[in-house]
């Protein structure tokens, strides 16, 4: 063979490589988005998203009196919540991930917020996520809602948040809002899960609330109120040697959601 035969050969290898990286590529976006949809999963009008990236957006879901509605479906990874398990990746470590891409897009957009709830006592008690939590819980003010659940794209083009605004969560309470957000891992070949399962025992996500002022010294926050001074001005706490912001007063916080003795263990605290 020539040395021209073998030069044209390796052209044509590399453009062969070119084009399939492109195509590849071109099918699915790179970008990271939140995505959003209402609480009955339907898709909202935002520019540039995937609608069938990697998992299935739109499932219909049967309804006692026959009507049906659609629901979103999320796909992420199993986990394992037994330490030292190595057929999956450990669920806090999967939690941990989520809460650091979503703090990372707040901080980004200059959306300031705060850990409470479970994330709160894991930071609390061993500057860790729970090991047999099934969530990460934030708040953000009610004013950044908008902008919150908007299309941003995050520094990791490996992974996606799927969002969707969960009215049923504070129902009664005009005043509130709360999206859940699933772990979306790009490549996995695992089947999708109905978005109303992220609930069961198995699953991981994220619980984004938004609070509001009820007059100068009170917060409302969904079916509570807090003296302003419990939650601000806002502290650091440190999770897997990270640093993340929460109550001012968090004993407080967790003394009114867990009780006087939070800081013992009990089943699923």
């Amino acid at each position: 063979m020539s040395h021209r035969t073998i030069f044209l050969l390796l052209i044509c290898l590399t453009l062969a490589f070119i084009l399939w990286v492109i195509s590849g590529s071109s099918a699915v976006s790179n970008k990271y988005y939140i995505m959003v949809s209402d609480s009955d999963g339907h898709n909202t009008d935002v520019d540039d998203v995937p609608r069938q990236a990697n998992f299935d957006f739109r499932k219909k879901r049967h309804r006692d009196d026959n009507s049906s509605v659609w629901y979103s479906q999320c796909r992420f990874p199993k986990c394992c919540r037994q330490e030292g398990c190595t057929d999956f990746p450990q669920c806090k470590d999967l939690l941990f991930q989520l809460l650091q891409d979503a703090v990372w897009i707040m901080r980004s957009l200059g959306i300031p917020y705060q850990i409470v709830y479970g994330t709160l006592l894991g930071a609390y008690r061993n500057y860790s996520i729970l090991p047999w939590t099934a969530d990460v819980d934030l708040i953000v003010h009610k004013k950044h809602w908008n902008d919150l659940i908007g299309t941003h794209p995050t520094e990791d083009p490996s992974r996606r948040l799927h969002v969707a605004v969960d009215k049923r969560e504070c129902e009664d309470d005009k005043t509130c809002h709360c999206i859940r957000a699933c772990h979306v891992i790009k490549n996995i070949d695992t089947p999708p899960e109905s978005y109303p399962n992220v609930y069961n025992y198995n699953a991981y996500y994220m619980d984004i609330y938004t609070y509001f002022e009820a007059g100068d010294d009170s917060i409302g926050l969904c079916d509570r109120y807090y003296h302003k001074d419990w939650l601000f001005p806002p502290r650091n706490y440190t999770i897997n040697g990270k640093s993340f912001l929460g109550p001012n007063k968090g004993n407080v916080s967790l003394q009114i959601t867990y009780g006087l003795n939070f800081m013992h263990p009990i089943e699923g605290l």
